[in-house]
């Protein structure tokens, strides 16, 4: 797909979300090579960054991300307060 994508930017200069978002998919999973990643952003820089393909790359980015669960603790103390405050944020 990035070799179809590279040569669709060099046409028309741009891609739409989906088309953009299977070629970050492609990326992120390690299918293409180092210069054809190269290609392809130096494409995307030329024609100029458009909406679709960064709302795509986002997308990607996101759904690849390690999700993990954090709980923070707050205590908050007040010489006003006798009592501590504890927040649970999730």
């Amino acid at each position: 797909m990035i070799q179809e994508a590279i040569k669709r930017i060099v046409e028309n200069g741009s891609l739409s979300f989906t088309e953009a978002k299977k070629v970050f998919l492609e990326i992120f999973d390690q299918e293409a090579v180092s210069s054809q990643i190269a290609a392809f952003l130096t494409g995307l820089h030329m024609a100029g960054e458009s909406e679709n393909v960064i709302a795509a790359a986002a997308t990607v980015i996101r759904d690849k991300a390690i999700k993990i669960k954090v709980t923070l603790l707050i205590f908050y103390f007040s010489p006003l307060i006798s009592s501590a405050l504890l927040l649970f944020v999730i």
